[in-house]
């Protein structure tokens, strides 16, 4: 563990247990959310290298499941981050 400044922290108590992470998230918001991102990212030039047709992102949803995919080390997530809607949530059930 390190601390703020960069130095190692030292936990006596627990030094060699091993705690949970949080693996996989789910984050519900409204679509009009999802659209206005992939807008606002759209205007930004480093966009396209980022988020492009060859990766299949043409759209807000793909845009949120490409930035939350698990990746390590690479532009991505450290834990699998999926997006949903209530409209999307109710066709899938």
């Amino acid at each position: 563990m390190k601390g703020s400044n960069g130095d190692k922290v030292v936990d006596d108590e627990h030094e060699d247990q091993l705690f949970p992470a949080i693996e996989t998230s789910t984050c519900y918001v409204i679509e009009d959310w999802i659209r206005d991102i992939y807008s606002f990212c759209e205007d930004d030039s480093s966009f396209s290298l980022l988020c492009n047709h060859n990766q299949d992102c043409q759209d807000g949803f793909s845009l949120v499941g490409y930035l939350g995919k698990y990746t390590f080390n690479s532009i991505g997530s450290p834990l699998q981050i999926n997006v949903a809607t209530m409209e999307r949530q109710s066709e899938s059930v």
